[in-house]
C-alpha cells in the first residue's frame, strides 16, 4: 500500500508501514492496527514511480488512516518535499553529520537521475 505524491515532474511511491522506528515519516495519530512502535507514512522508503506500469490497482485501508491522510494531505506532502529536498541539499554536500544519519537508509540514493542529482564520488551512504 502506498501513497502516491507528485512532486516536480516526478511521481513518488510513499508507503505506508507498521512499526516505524524513525521520524522520518508520518506517523498515524489513530489506527486499528496495533504496533509496538507506530503505523504510518515512511519516508525513508520512497521510490521514483513514473511509469504507470508499476502502479497496480486500488487497495483497501484502514478507514481511520484513510480519514487522517484525507485531512492531513497537505502536512504530509509537506513534509515529503522537505525530506525529499533535504536530501537533494545533502547530495550536493550542504547538508550536515545529522544529515547523514537521516538519509542513511534512504531509497532515494537509488534515484539520482530522476532527482537531477550529480553524484559526489566522495560521499556514500
Amino acid at each position: 500500500m502506498v501513497l502516491l505524491v507528485k512532486v516536480g515532474q516526478n511521481t513518488f511511491a510513499l508507503p505506508l508501514r507498521t512499526n516505524i522506528r524513525h521520524n522520518y515519516g508520518y506517523k498515524f495519530k489513530s489506527s486499528d492496527r496495533e504496533t509496538s512502535y507506530g503505523t504510518g507514512i515512511d519516508f525513508t522508503k520512497a521510490v521514483v514511480v513514473n511509469d504507470e506500469k508499476y502502479v497496480d490497482e486500488d487497495a483497501s485501508i484502514n478507514n481511520k488512516e484513510y480519514i487522517e491522510i484525507d485531512r492531513k494531505a497537505h502536512f504530509i506532502i509537506s513534509s515529503f518535499e522537505r525530506y525529499l529536498n533535504g536530501y537533494i541539499r545533502y547530495q550536493s554536500n550542504k547538508g550536515t553529520e545529522f544529515d547523514q544519519k537521516r538519509y542513511k537508509y534512504t531509497m532515494l540514493k537509488y534515484f539520482h537521475n530522476e532527482l537531477g542529482i550529480v553524484q559526489d564520488t566522495s560521499k556514500s551512504i
